[in-house]
């Protein structure tokens, strides 16, 4: 699985396993182009059900 150059998954700390997935322009070096959460939920809430999996793929 790789990540869309253009997403913000390179910033996400979420992820189950090793980290992000490789993206075609992952580069570690580059600021943060997505704001930072400023809600518990965004934050940390999201947390209580568990780290995202990057091949899960929404439900029905």
């Amino acid at each position: 699985m790789v990540l869309d150059g253009a997403s913000s998954g390179l910033w996400f700390d979420g992820w189950r396993g090793r980290g992000p997935p490789p993206g075609r322009y992952a580069d570690a070096d580059r600021l943060p182009e997505v704001a930072a959460p400023r809600t518990w939920l965004l934050s940390k809430g999201w947390r209580r059900i568990g780290l995202v999996d990057p091949a899960e793929v929404p439900g029905s």
